[in-house]
């Protein structure tokens, strides 16, 4: 997923570049083609279309969401802060998560991100 895969010391925020950098093309993709069988009149994507969205992996981006927004209630459960390292441990509905945060130069960055729970 990276442009340069022999580059040393990837980071979190390289990750989530490349990440939705991929999706990004995913969903764009999905939108060309659901927009071409829409023009002619099908109600769905062929079976080499729906092929050609997978990746070299086997991966298939998901489209955008459609619809309303829904907004995201985060309910943080603990912040651990000692010698420029946080811990936080949140609820994001679906999940909850735990983070681990550096601060290098007055700034916070993403170092790790966990789900330690899935639930309904």
């Amino acid at each position: 997923m990276t442009k340069e895969p022999k580059k040393p010391n990837y980071g979190y925020l390289d990750y989530k570049l490349s990440y939705y950098s991929w999706w990004k093309d995913g969903a764009t993709r999905i939108e060309e083609l659901m927009a071409k069988a829409n023009k002619e009149d099908r109600q769905s994507l062929t079976k080499d279309e729906v092929k050609s969205l997978t990746d070299n992996k086997g991966r298939m981006a998901l489209g955008r969401l459609k619809g309303d927004y829904v907004p995201v209630n985060l309910v943080f459960s603990s912040i651990d802060i000692q010698d420029g390292v946080a811990i936080v441990i949140f609820d994001d509905g679906p999940r909850t998560n735990q983070m681990i945060l550096v601060n290098l130069n007055n700034k916070w960055l993403i170092a790790g991100d966990k789900f330690l729970s899935i639930h309904p």
